[in-house]
């Protein structure tokens, strides 16, 4: 079995829908949860999370959005491609997966937000 971290940010916990994306991510990931916890994230902590963004222009609007609020933490366990199988499960904003079926906004909506490009898949 492997273990993997999955976080559900805050507009996901305003939007009351943790409960429901867990509850997907256990039917459709075929994940385990084993341990879950509402976590309140410090700013400085923001580029570990994704340290693969920090010098992208769509950072500090990753930044901000992580530090509106709660984000749920959960540790799955799984087989051992876990993280394929929750990326997959996650999906992206257009093309199915998690992300479609809980989307609040349309792509459209976002980008006159400000954001673009891989901020949105």
């Amino acid at each position: 079995m492997t273990y993997a971290a999955v976080l559900i940010k805050p507009d996901a916990i305003r939007d009351i829908l943790e409960e429901m994306i867990t509850n997907d991510l256990q039917t459709e990931a075929d994940v385990r949860i084993i341990f879950r916890k509402y976590w309140l994230i410090q700013k400085q902590l923001v580029k570990f999370i994704y340290p693969d963004w920090i010098n992208k222009p769509e950072f500090p609007s990753m930044t901000h959005n992580l530090l509106q609020g709660q984000s749920l933490l959960l540790i799955a366990k799984g087989g051992i491609n876990i993280y394929t199988t929750l990326q997959k499960a996650k999906g992206k904003m257009n093309q199915g997966g998690l992300r479609l079926k809980y989307r609040t906004k349309s792509i459209e909506e976002w980008e006159t937000l400000g954001f673009s490009g891989k901020a949105l898949r």
